[in-house]
């Protein structure tokens, strides 16, 4: 199994153990500009439908990284992408923003 299939496994069966729960809860996304796009954000939409609260936070470098090939997005991409998910979870919202 692919890193993909499995983490579409683990979100669908966390979303499904958590919408079954009587608790308060919320999904959150760190969001990196070249891994996150609108198809992205598209299916993560379809993932956590009927979802409680979802927030998106800009990744921000702590400059402790090994790499520095990883960027948080605009004001305006992360606005873009909660009109995104907001199609399948109402309240949502771009975290310091």
């Amino acid at each position: 199994m692919d890193w993909q299939t499995t983490l579409r496994w683990t979100l669908r069966t966390v979303q499904d153990n958590i919408v079954r729960q009587p608790v308060t809860y919320e999904f959150r996304t760190t969001v990196i500009q070249e891994y996150h796009t609108w198809e992205s954000f598209e299916e993560i939409g379809r993932w956590i439908r009927g979802g409680e609260k979802y927030f998106l936070q800009s990744f921000v470098d702590s400059r402790e990284l090994i790499g520095d090939e990883i960027n948080g997005c605009e004001k305006a991409e992360m606005q873009a992408f909660a009109e995104v998910i907001r199609l399948y979870v109402p309240n949502v919202d771009p975290c310091g923003m």
